[in-house]
């Protein structure tokens, strides 16, 4: 099987430990104290979830984008990981927050809805700000 470009979305948990998630594999995800840690155990869930997975059917990474939204009388940003579905559509999640995503025609579009569902998610009573995990950022691994 040829190697393929995956993209790990990368946090840093509230207990300090690293988190990583392959969004275009359903359920691949693995923690590891420091980054190198977490790429190798990355690496390892992104090959056991290919066992399972039919690439042919999972969005094509696009990138990250930045959203800022005001809430509670303060301005916060949060980071969209984009993805293109297979029937062209782009389709973003902010993974620091619960079901938030969205998914637009254009970037504009996508970028307006995502900003509307975060601005949801940060109404909810459950939802604490002080609490969320950091988004560290997206590394690309090859698998």
């Amino acid at each position: 099987m040829p190697q393929r470009d995956f993209y790990v979305v990368i946090e840093k948990g509230k207990d300090g430990c690293l988190v990583g998630e392959a969004p275009q594999l359903r359920d691949c995800r693995n923690r590891g104290k420091t980054i190198d840690e977490l790429m190798k155990n990355m690496r390892k869930s992104i090959k056991a979830c290919l066992i399972d997975d039919d690439l042919d059917n999972h969005a094509q990474f696009v990138g990250v984008y930045k959203a800022e939204v005001q809430a509670q009388g303060k301005n916060w940003e949060f980071f969209v990981v984009v993805e293109r579905d297979e029937d062209g559509f782009f389709v973003g999640e902010v993974t620091q927050l619960t079901a938030c995503f969205s998914q637009g025609r254009t970037m504009a579009e996508l970028m307006d809805n995502m900003r509307e569902v975060i601005s949801l998610s940060l109404l909810d009573e459950d939802c604490d700000l002080n609490s969320l995990p950091e988004f560290l950022g997206v590394q690309r691994v090859l698998a």
